[in-house]
């Protein structure tokens, strides 16, 4: 903290306050190019980051998002200045603690692990809780159970089961910028699959459907099920990009297509139960959460358009056997792109006041909930 101005967390905290209060604030009145005044309370965030004109020096936008101009700092990209402010933080003060020998028998500091379980249950729980809210008939969350193999949320809407798992994971810069697809897809493989992610939600299912989570959630045939839906929640934007939630689908057939032990779970995707695998962003949650609130839009009818339509552009893909090219870049869109693209879901910036009236719930119970934690001692 001393490194970056700030002589406590507080004052690092109550910084991070007044940049969400300045962007909603540059957001609510729709200007195109958000700024902020040269002032103590933003100096020592931006300071690092920023650039001023004319260059002495050649500088990438991924390290200094910032242009210093008239007295005021103009943001270039949200999502470098964001990994910067917040990403670069966190890899400081677990380089610290590996510096001083605080970390496990494997070498990991116990930071990333603690920082999950904050995310998912004071942030993941909540948002999901409310786009489901009256619209569900069953809802279970991992830390509501204390089953060691249960997934982090299973939720019954009609006769539409959704199984969730939410991976706090970072693609780095370095693989991101390598434009490689091997550099990529071992990243994903690591994150996503080997053991996690998706077979995490295949043995999930192959458990409900077995009726191993009768205590917790009912049994398979109470439930009346016509679809399940296995989603995976990311929150590295990175993982964004066109052709990952295609990379996953096709992994996610080839392991019910090895898993001998899976039987159950073989028949139930030959019969169209178990929808291909989804990969979903929190910040798209997040951002709609007020649509899901007013009912303006349901996951279950998202899912089933995104679904279909993602898996005609592939059929239509292999009749052309890669001879439209400009059929490429629009066939493997990832869930959140498909629908800004076409303006299906409108952001929530269009209208403040309705993103932060619906939102209140959200962030009065996230507010009580994090004065419930005792930072002193994390």
């Amino acid at each position: 903290m001393e490194e970056r101005g700030f002589h406590n967390i507080l004052g690092y905290t109550l910084s991070m306050g007044n940049l969400l209060r300045a962007y909603y604030e540059n957001r609510n009145k729709n200007k195109i190019i958000c700024s902020f005044p040269l002032s103590p309370e933003f100096e020592k965030l931006f300071h690092p980051f920023s650039f001023s004109l004319p260059k002495t020096k050649d500088l990438q936008l991924a390290t200094h998002p910032l242009l210093l101009m008239d007295d005021q700092f103009y943001v270039l990209d949200w999502n470098h200045l964001a990994g910067q402010i917040f990403l670069g933080t966190y890899f400081g003060i677990n380089s610290k603690l590996k510096e001083v020998g605080e970390v496990d028998k494997h070498g990991e500091t116990l930071l990333k692990g603690e920082l999950g379980d904050v995310m998912e249950k004071y942030l993941m729980k909540p948002i999901i809780e409310i786009v489901f809210e009256n619209n569900c008939q069953r809802m279970k969350f991992d830390s509501e159970t204390g089953f060691k193999k249960y997934p982090d949320a299973i939720i019954q809407s009609g006769n539409c089961v959704f199984f969730f798992e939410f991976k706090d994971r970072l693609l780095s810069e370095r693989d991101f910028s390598s434009h490689s697809y091997s550099n990529i897809a071992n990243n994903v493989d690591e994150g996503f699959i080997k053991d996690k992610g998706i077979n995490q939600l295949l043995d999930y299912i192959e458990k409900f459907a077995s009726n191993k989570y009768t205590d917790y959630f009912g049994s398979y045939n109470e439930c009346g099920v016509s679809h399940i839906y296995p989603i995976i929640i990311y929150t590295d934007y990175r993982y964004g990009i066109e052709g990952v939630n295609d990379y996953l689908v096709w992994k996610f057939e080839d392991e019910i297509d090895k898993g001998k032990e899976r039987d159950c779970v073989l028949t139930l995707f030959r019969n169209d139960v178990i929808q291909p695998v989804t990969f979903i962003s929190l910040d798209f949650f997040f951002t709609t959460l007020h649509l899901f609130y007013t009912k303006t839009i349901e996951l279950h009818s998202l899912l089933e358009e995104y679904i279909s339509e993602m898996r005609e552009r592939r059929q239509r893909m292999d009749i052309y056997a890669v001879k439209e090219w400009e059929e490429i870049p629009n066939t493997y869109k990832s869930f959140e792109n498909y629908f800004h693209q076409y303006n299906y879901i409108h952001s929530s910036w269009d209208d403040m006041s309705l993103f932060l009236s619906h939102n209140k719930s959200l962030f009065q119970k996230l507010g009580n909930d994090l004065t419930q934690l005792d930072i002193s001692k994390q």
